[in-house]
């Protein structure tokens, strides 16, 4: 992490910065972004403001302030390893996966550990989601994408879940996907061109009232069926050190927004249990009682 105090700072600044530091500990990101944005006024060589000032502005979804705070930040410290997960950690938010990556193994080849970092690099195919189907097709022209009426409309259903394995530091699971009203070419035209991806949010107990961690799956064809896909999930092992199972939801984001699908829900749940071969899977249960109530 790099050091706030890189010089001796005026008084000013340190009131300021004691004023953002408070105003983002209350999550009024805003408010702190103004704070510090004044501190960088004052101290425009402190890497470690620059970064809180992305932070901020990430949290306030002003992604294009936070890209140019975070960047600044890097070029005043190259070679801080808590920066280039920073900024891998953005541009995952930002679905932006090959500059993810490249900041992600930046990180780990500089010593980081984060198991959100491993857990991303980790995903089987991260690296060229839906390479079969891209490959060979037309999924990045114009004649791929879907037809709209102010919004594609396209449907999909979560149809089962894999039993979960250990794979070094990550556990690993996935889902397949039923496609409705969508080629795959189709689907892979939002994938690339639309920011359209499946994602999975881990909660801390039974209910869905905390999320610990959000992560994206990796997409890949499933030929056995012309309208099925394959999405994998990587979460760390560390989830599971206390209890050998976690209460999970996947859902689809299509543009920034939830698309809200699969049966009419915005969300499938299931539990994700490890170290228990003998344990029934209770995605069907999560589908047929956990859900009932939550329907949009």
């Amino acid at each position: 992490m790099v050091n706030l105090i890189t010089k001796e700072e005026p008084d000013e600044c340190a009131r300021i910065l004691k004023l953002g530091d408070q105003a983002r500990d209350a999550r009024d990101w805003v408010l702190a972004a103004q704070y510090y944005k004044v501190a960088v006024s004052l101290m425009p060589e402190a890497a470690a403001i620059h970064v809180q000032l992305g932070h901020c502005l990430k949290e306030a979804a002003d992604f294009g302030g936070a890209e140019r705070a975070y960047l600044r930040a890097l070029e005043l410290a190259p070679d801080d390893v808590d920066l280039h997960l920073q900024l891998g950690h953005f541009y995952k938010l930002r679905g932006d996966i090959s500059t993810a990556l490249r900041y992600y193994r930046s990180a780990r080849s500089r010593g980081s550990r984060d198991p959100h970092m491993l857990s991303y690099l980790a995903t089987p195919g991260l690296a060229t989601p839906l390479n079969s189907i891209a490959k060979n097709s037309t999924a990045n022209s114009e004649t791929a994408r879907p037809a709209e009426t102010g919004y594609p409309v396209f449907d999909f259903q979560f149809t089962s879940v894999s039993r979960p394995r250990r794979e070094g530091e990550v556990v690993v699971f996935s889902a397949g996907v039923e496609l409705d009203r969508v080629t795959k070419e189709e689907f892979s035209y939002l994938v690339q061109n639309c920011c359209l991806r499946f994602g999975c949010q881990v909660y801390s107990d039974t209910s869905d009232s905390e999320v610990i961690a959000s992560e994206r799956g990796a997409v890949s064809e499933d030929n056995t069926s012309p309208t099925s896909l394959i999405a994998t999930f990587s979460l760390p092992s560390t989830f599971f050190i206390d209890r050998n199972w976690r209460l999970v939801s996947m859902n689809c984001v299509y543009d920034g927004k939830f698309w809200f699908s699969d049966r009419g829900r915005q969300s499938t749940y299931a539990v994700i249990t490890v170290d228990k071969p003998d344990r029934p899977d209770l995605f069907q249960y999560y589908l047929e009682n956990f859900n009932t109530n939550r329907r949009t």
